[in-house]
């Protein structure tokens, strides 16, 4: 089966999943401040034992120049997308910072775990690690152009970047992992799919066809999300020694995923266009059951070749 037909199953699941949470808000039996909770969740618990659950592991050389190569990758390709995104949107920050910062958790990590196996989740955490750093200083400088609102002290205390530090603590001290302790952790990750397209789902109930048809922005940021930032981020990975094999196939998926749901939080939070945020969010995801398989199956063309 080629990458871009697991891919497409993948996602096709993961609709499935968008769908229940469109039918618990619609019904009532979930409203804003449950998918808020469930959000609040996937964010303090479920990908930050994910990403600790993926560093946890054995420690050998390949693992090592693993996680160096896709440190350095990973800030070259958010680097790229921050960049393009900023250029193409310098009047609407709010619009940069969709296009700029994908789903890589929430949607990233499942499609990985999908097309390459639960372990090549290690391939993304980096780019995790460095995608929430930088929304929360360089994305928040995006939304609201004033840089005293980037808070240093927010940035440290992301349960992503504390997880991920945690991660990187017991692969270099070689800590045996419990059995008991490896059955809870599975556990717990193997709710972020269909928790994360539950939430996905409540935001999608919430926003009106019209709302799709009027907003030329949203459009904007589908094109430089989906199509322009996934395929500049594959030449740059086929020009970098490290940027092919597995390891590129999969920073290629989370690069490719659609904007991610922090994009609406940030919004809220410091007073942006929440409406267009979720917006963004939606049409992203719904449209990359179509760019995602065909980017992937490209990429792994190039990459694996």
């Amino acid at each position: 089966m080629s990458y871009g037909t697991v891919i497409f199953a993948q996602i096709a699941q993961m609709f499935v999943f968008m769908a229940v949470g469109v039918a618990l808000f619609k019904t009532g039996r979930m409203g804003g401040p449950g998918a808020k909770d469930l959000g609040s969740l996937l964010l303090y618990v479920v990908i930050p034992v994910v990403i600790v659950r993926s560093l946890w592991t054995e420690r050998t050389a390949r693992t090592t120049q693993v996680i160096v190569e896709t440190f350095f990758l990973a800030l070259a390709l958010l680097a790229l997308a921050i960049v393009v995104s900023r250029v193409a949107f310098r009047r609407d920050g709010l619009l940069a910072f969709s296009s700029a910062f994908s789903n890589a958790g929430f949607v990233g990590i499942p499609l990985v775990e999908a097309a390459m196996g639960e372990g090549a989740v290690i391939y993304i955490v980096c780019m995790i690690g460095w995608l929430n750093a930088l929304q929360a200083s360089v994305g928040v400088l995006m939304i609201t152009g004033d840089r005293a609102s980037v808070r240093p002290r927010a940035v440290m205390t992301n349960p992503i970047i504390i997880s991920f530090a945690l991660g990187l603590a017991l692969y270099a001290l070689g800590a045996p992992e419990p059995a008991f302790a490896s059955d809870v952790l599975a556990t717990i990750a193997g709710l972020n799919t269909p928790a994360a397209m539950i939430v996905c789902g409540s935001y999608l109930a919430q926003v009106k066809l019209r709302d799709f048809a009027t907003s030329g922005g949203v459009w904007a940021v589908c094109g430089m999300r989906l199509v322009v930032v996934p395929l500049l981020s594959l030449l740059l990975l086929a020009a970098l020694p490290w940027g092919h094999g597995e390891v590129g196939l999969a920073l290629l998926i989370a690069a490719s995923a659609p904007t991610g749901a922090n994009v609406a939080i940030y919004a809220a939070q410091y007073e942006g266009d929440y409406k267009t945020a979720v917006l963004t969010v939606c049409a992203t995801t719904i449209l990359s059951i179509i760019s995602l398989p065909l980017l992937i199956s490209l990429g792994a063309a190039v990459l694996l070749a």
